[in-house]
């Protein structure tokens, strides 16, 4: 669960916020 949470705040910072609403 806490590696999911990283890769999700990774990508958070990585992707624009944009890529963000559509997933």
């Amino acid at each position: 669960d806490l590696d999911v949470a990283i890769v999700k705040a990774t990508n958070h910072v990585e992707r624009p916020a944009k890529e963000k609403h559509i997933q």
